[in-house]
């Protein structure tokens, strides 16, 4: 058995653990397309070109790094060993007591 990604308009819309010939069983008049994958996610993305499955984007203003294919803040993650959340309104990490988003 294998996993299996259902791909509507290069988004994951099923995933599925079946037989290869299951797979090929499916009428041929679906608009989506079953693509293996052991990482593919209900709701995530996929790169046809590339054959990528990646994540949905987190927030509006992260950009997509096509070298890792994850998903990047505008401003890096402070690295002082404390907990930080993006907060959207202001683009910034802050600490989550810190600022409360309204």
């Amino acid at each position: 058995m294998t996993y299996f990604a259902r791909v509507l308009n290069n988004k994951v819309t099923d995933v599925i653990v079946a037989e290869q010939e299951f797979i090929d069983g499916i009428t041929e008049m679906e608009a989506a397309h079953w693509v293996q994958s052991s990482s593919a996610g209900k709701g995530g993305n996929y790169d046809p070109d590339s054959k990528v499955f990646y994540a949905s984007q987190p927030y509006p203003s992260w950009t997509l790094d096509k070298d890792s294919w994850t998903w990047v803040a505008p401003k890096d993650k402070p690295d002082d060993g404390k907990d930080y959340v993006w907060y959207e309104s202001i683009e910034n990490w802050s600490e989550p007591d810190e600022y409360i988003e309204v």
